[in-house]
């Protein structure tokens, strides 16, 4: 077995569909344009390539200081999610609001009802130039199904599906932020499932490494074990050192459901803990059948 696998970085184990990221850019340009009208020429929005993520790690990584809008597309192509900070949505408005330098616009969610109108005119110019993007492969409507300040209380999908996130920077005057937006990760393989007339199933994501009906939330990394005395044990402090016999280069034990699998080393995906699988692990009952 290859150690290419990284538990716990979901990013790592699923690629994005180029098509997906080619569309994306070409979105950001035309959107960056309609900004540009609406908002004056120095601003400049640039695009972030998507990764790929489970719904419910973007709902934990998710700024609570923002705004959410929910996105229904026709036909069903499933919900794109749009995530406005806060300090973003305020520097927008500031800006439509006449304002020629950012004035630091505080902005309490739910919006008012004229901010409320205001960043639809933004949000609209989204959906437009994002279905225009798609035009060519298959015509569809976007419409704003809801909008929330806080992402939990719109479960869109199950926390385990697989999702694209992207971004775009904003960058006004001196200031700049990010919005992102997600959507399904397999919203390539949906738009061709309804060009042909046929239903498509989302998948959720299941960590490749585990066996079936398992999920990523049952790894367990075992660092090591030694042995010390209740009195010892009892007057651990923050700060103390417990050391062991296992030394740090050799591989940890990686258990799922309670039984070791396989063996990884500690190392870092992105800005993510992960390990690196170096080795499988097999049964005693998979050894006996496996040949001599």
């Amino acid at each position: 077995m290859e150690g290419k696998e990284w538990i716990g970085s979901t990013a790592a184990n699923v690629a994005v569909d180029e098509d997906l990221c080619v569309r994306i850019e070409q979105t950001t340009t035309k959107f960056s344009e309609a900004v540009e009208r609406l908002l004056g020429p120095d601003i400049v929005l640039t695009s972030v390539l998507p990764v790929a993520s489970s719904y419910g790690e973007f709902l934990h990584a998710a700024d609570q200081d923002a705004y959410f809008y929910a996105i229904r597309t026709s036909p069903n192509l499933g919900h794109l999610l749009m995530h406005w900070p806060t300090r973003l949505v305020g520097l927008v408005l500031a800006r439509m609001l006449g304002a020629s330098e950012p004035l630091g616009l505080s902005v309490q969610v739910p919006l008012r009802d004229i901010e409320s109108r205001l960043m639809a005119k933004v949000v609209g110019h989204f959906l437009d130039t994002f279905r225009t993007a798609w035009n060519d492969v298959l015509p569809f409507q976007m419409e704003v199904d809801s909008s929330l300040s806080l992402a939990q209380s719109a479960p869109l999908y199950p926390e385990g599906m697989l999702v694209s996130v992207a971004a775009v920077k904003f960058q006004i005057g001196a200031e700049m932020t990010t919005m992102k937006w997600l959507l399904p990760a397999d919203w390539p393989q949906r738009i061709v499932a309804i060009r042909k007339g046929r239903k498509y199933a989302a998948v959720e994501m299941k960590h490749p490494t585990a066996a079936e009906g398992e999920t990523a939330d049952k790894i367990v990394a075992r660092l090591a074990e030694t042995k010390m005395s209740a009195t010892d044990l009892a007057g651990l402090n923050a700060g103390d050192i417990i050391t062991t016999e296992k030394d740090v280069a050799e591989p940890i034990d990686v258990a799922i459901g309670g039984v070791v699998k396989f063996r990884a080393n500690l190392g870092k995906a992105g800005k993510q803990n992960a390990l690196h699988v170096v080795e499988e692990v097999k049964s005693q009952a998979e050894n006996k059948d496996s040949p001599s």
